[in-house]
């Protein structure tokens, strides 16, 4: 009896194994909604196209289905799926990648569905592990909101620009766009996909805008510094060529002095006079010989 169930338990780990590794042209999805609580919407049609065309490297979000079933809420999408005659189903969280690695095994044994097995999880005294604990979510309060990406608003007086993690609240749902206010009672419009109401996820992408910016900050400092010290390097070069310059130009003038016709004095000052010759012009120095 023992042996038995200890087949029974590894054909199910096989068989889990086997819907952890299969192939999107294995999977046939039967059925899948996106949603929080009892607000979901069917997205069998888009799943189904993704996993037929192998986009399962995607994030699963409002943008991908283009509508968002309740706002405010951290939404989570449901696939209901078949491979090799084998039923499986699965959750996936609002912002992790669409994957079937995790799914829960439907139809293998007439007992209660066996517990999901993360890859690479070990079977000890031969029962799988225990299922991860379900996560937990710190929300903002009803209306709270946290900016997931920044956003640049334009009005009259200029330009405002809100980083990740700024907190808003929320004036008016307007489907794709949220009509908000921060805390200065700025008013714009976010899109709803790029918002959030979970804390942590708010903390996290404050942090990483935080981290980038310093970076940047960082980058741009070293920029100046390098451009500085090359300015300093030029400076003592081009005072050496100024002064290389103004040598040579006086060195020119010193040749080429006295061989400028310009230099020359003028003509009509040629004939030399008497010192006293200027003062009286019209007295006649006597003539002291005979006659």
């Amino acid at each position: 009896m023992k042996t038995f169930q200890v087949l029974v338990i590894l054909a199910a780990l096989c068989i889990c194994q086997s819907a952890n590794s299969q192939t999107p042209s294995d999977i046939q999805v039967l059925h899948a909604t996106y949603g929080a609580r009892g607000q979901q919407i069917d997205v069998t049609t888009k799943v189904q196209s993704l996993v037929q065309s192998g986009q399962t490297n995607v994030r699963v979000g409002t943008h991908l289905f283009g509508k968002d079933p309740v706002f405010g809420q951290t939404k989570t999408l449901y696939v209901l799926f078949s491979s090799n005659g084998v039923q499986y189903d699965t959750d996936i969280r609002e912002g992790r990648q669409l994957s079937f690695s995790n799914a829960h095994q439907l139809n293998v044994a007439p007992r209660a569905p066996a517990a999901p097995i993360s890859p690479g999880s070990t079977v000890q005294g031969g029962a799988p592990s225990p299922p991860p604990p379900p996560e937990q979510h710190r929300l903002a309060p009803e209306g709270t909101l946290y900016l997931m990406e920044r956003v640049v608003v334009k009005s009259d007086s200029g330009v405002s620009g809100f980083a990740p993690g700024t907190r808003v609240k929320l004036i008016e749902d307007r489907g794709e766009k949220l009509f908000v206010k921060n805390d200065d009672n700025i008013k714009f419009e976010a899109p709803s996909d790029k918002v959030t109401n979970d804390l942590d996820l708010a903390v996290l992408v404050a942090r990483q805008d935080a981290q980038s910016q310093q970076a940047l900050a960082q980058d741009m400092k070293e920029r100046m510094d390098a451009y500085r010290a090359g300015k300093e390097k030029e400076i003592p070069l081009y005072d050496q060529q100024q002064r290389e310059v103004e040598a040579r130009r006086e060195a020119a003038a010193n040749a080429a002095k006295g061989n400028n016709p310009l230099d020359r004095e003028a003509y009509h000052e040629k004939v030399s006079y008497p010192w006293w010759w200027h003062r009286h012009p019209y007295i006649y120095v006597r003539s002291s010989s005979k006659h």
